[in-house]
């Protein structure tokens, strides 16, 4: 479902009609409709730090002599990084000599390597600034392609047809999400129990689909 279709079902299924013909421009009730989507998918995205469908990887290319890539240089909005993802390769060389790079806390890196100027070359650690930039030590002295996995942050939707990321089966979570918030505001308490009732459903289901699975180790004690 797309952004307008989602706003229309949480209309119907308070028995409030048709709902919104767009996004865009609205006011009064119908304009409560569409914030109250926007704040069940901002809450939803929030909920997990580890949802799968928010964890992207970002390649990029190396700066000679450029040790920071901000989240603006790189074209990402990150919530946090997966530092044990991050490998890296001389771009010259292919990607058949790509390895991992070694990850420290930036606390430590600001005492080992905040001070003072390093020459260029190969680098052999990284980390991540307070403000999400990636900055590798020493800074690369030629050209090297590194890839990194992230969670991405939050986003609101703005447009009639823009498609919220989570899987398509799992759409219905946010219209039960929307409701909860949409009939408390009408103090519609049976429309609430009923959305309350079909958001925890989805909810697992989603949670089951979307999280990484816990291993329990069943080797037996001594």
């Amino acid at each position: 479902m797309d952004f307008l279709t989602i706003c229309q079902k949480v209309h119907q299924e308070a028995s409030e009609g048709a709902g919104p013909v767009s996004v865009v421009g609205q006011t009064g009730e119908l304009k409560k409709v569409i914030d109250y989507v926007n704040l069940a998918w901002l809450e939803l995205q929030s909920h997990r730090t580890d949802w799968f469908w928010m964890r992207k990887t970002k390649t990029f290319l190396t700066i000679n002599g450029v040790a920071e890539y901000t989240q603006a240089s790189l074209g990402v909005s990150v919530k946090r990084f997966f530092p044990e993802t991050c490998r890296i390769y001389k771009t010259a060389d292919g990607k058949a000599s790509e390895g991992f790079l070694s990850y420290i806390d930036y606390a430590d890196w600001l005492q080992r390597y905040g001070a003072g100027v390093s020459e260029d070359a190969a680098p052999s650690v990284f980390t991540v600034s307070p403000s999400k930039s990636i900055i590798l030590t020493p800074a690369p002295s030629v050209g090297f392609t590194l890839t990194v996995d992230y969670q991405e942050n939050p986003t609101e939707m703005t447009e009639n047809d823009e498609v919220p990321g989570l899987p398509l089966f799992a759409h219905r979570i946010i219209v039960f999400a929307a409701l909860m918030h949409y009939a408390f505001h009408l103090n519609a308490s049976e429309v609430y129990q009923r959305a309350e009732i079909g958001f925890d459903k989805w909810l697992a289901l989603l949670e089951e689909d979307q999280l990484p699975q816990i291993t329990i180790d069943e080797t037996p004690l001594a």
